[in-house]
């Protein structure tokens, strides 16, 4: 290749020098192709194997004699490059898109393309039988399948370019990474153009996959994408660390969903804590209100039958005699020092006493007071409610303290 060539194609020389095998091939088919003028995959294969079993015939089967022929290989190699020659010029147009999507479109657009099937029905003819196994459906399901599996998605978006030929007769075709992919993703193929279609143009390099995840609450991630052509080592890296990474978010939004379900059922028993101790008060209220009610009724109660009982002894309490020999005069002395008087026959009994006392005594009387009868001198309780005032020498006058 001219040094002008070169220079102008460092990144792609970088790539075929590492793999002499890969560079070898791709100079083969652009042979084929410039000899073919075009034709079509099977066609340039068919006359790919006559022209390598005559060439093997004519040098005794050593494919190095494109080596020692200096001429045919330097058209080899020119091949080579024309075939996956990138042009700055073109760059914006052929292997870059033009703007940048948000990753929930990005996904949505997914759903509404197919699987790219004549890439994947054709590709054991035009790239080889080594590669990961295509997932035949919809995007949601094999997002669904993966899921099921624990595993990821892998979106590898194919383009008719010289850099999707690059990976598709490199990377894609190693074995280790096939067995990586199967072994740790669902592989699921679309097309870019289709892609495209729904969302514009996208700005990555080509080729353009994207490792997607369905997390435990039924979102779609896109958890990296990887743009350009790159090695296998560096892919599988890149895989791994996506991987990884889809782990730690994982953790995260289960710590997180973990801690909201905490807060929750935290919220959720302080919640009924807080109406078991409002029902509790409510409760307590009901039966106080009840309680007071049931007291104010007895009390009512009461009051109507004290009421009816000191007007029955009011009613039928004896008028106060004016015979001198048939009465005597008691004088009643309260504990503040007031006092009242009044002529009582002798022969009343001693509760006669005691209902003129609770009779003019308006405390006594409403509070239905306790209180004792005691006489002064002697000084004596008046506890025989049966006995006669005469039977207690309360004769011809007496004096009575009151005592509360």
């Amino acid at each position: 290749m001219a040094g002008s060539d070169r220079e102008e194609h460092d990144d792609i020389d970088e790539i075929l020098d590492d793999d002499e095998y890969f560079q070898l091939q791709m100079a083969e088919i652009n042979g084929m192709e410039s000899n073919n003028n075009g034709n079509n995959p099977s066609t340039v294969t068919s006359n790919s194997t006559k022209n390598s079993n005559n060439n093997n015939n004519n040098n005794n089967n050593n494919i190095n004699n494109n080596n020692n022929n200096n001429n045919n290989n330097n058209n080899s190699n020119n091949n080579v490059a024309s075939r996956i020659n990138i042009n700055n010029n073109n760059n914006a147009n052929n292997n870059t898109v033009a703007a940048r999507v948000k990753s929930e479109d990005f996904v949505r657009s997914l759903d509404n393309i197919a699987i790219s099937q004549e890439f994947v029905d054709r590709f054991d003819i035009e790239y080889g039988t080594s590669h990961p196994t295509f997932y035949q459906g919809p995007f949601r399901k094999a997002l669904l399948n993966a899921k099921e599996k624990n595993q990821l998605v892998l979106v590898y978006l194919h383009s008719q370019t010289n850099e999707s030929l690059v990976f598709c007769l490199g990377p894609l075709i190693e074995q280790r990474l096939a067995d990586f992919i199967d072994m740790n993703f669902v592989f699921w193929v679309g097309h870019l153009q289709n892609m495209e279609t729904h969302i514009g143009r996208l700005v990555s390099p080509i080729p353009l996959m994207a490792v997607i995840g369905l997390d435990n609450n039924g979102n779609t991630n896109v958890i990296e994408f990887l743009h350009g052509v790159m090695e296998v080592d560096e892919l599988m890296s890149r895989l791994m660390s996506a991987q990884e990474n889809y782990g730690e978010i994982q953790n995260s939004m289960n710590s997180q969903k973990r801690a909201v379900d905490q807060m929750l059922q935290q919220d959720r028993l302080l919640k009924q804590e807080q109406e078991e101790a409002y029902r509790n008060s409510l409760a307590v209220d009901k039966k106080r209100i009840e309680d007071e009610e049931a007291q104010r009724e007895q009390e009512r109660i009461r009051s109507t039958y004290r009421q009816m009982e000191l007007d029955s002894k009011r009613i039928n309490f004896p008028p106060e005699p004016s015979d001198p020999k048939t009465s005597t005069q008691v004088v009643f002395r309260f504990p503040d020092g007031s006092r009242i008087q009044r002529r009582f026959v002798r022969n009343e009994k001693v509760q006669t006493l005691y209902d003129f006392v609770e009779l003019n005594n308006q405390d006594i009387a409403e509070n239905n007071r306790e209180f004792t009868l005691i006489t002064s001198f002697p000084k004596k309780v008046l506890s025989d409610k049966n006995s006669s005032l005469q039977a207690e020498n309360l004769v011809p006058q007496a004096l009575i303290h009151i005592q509360l």
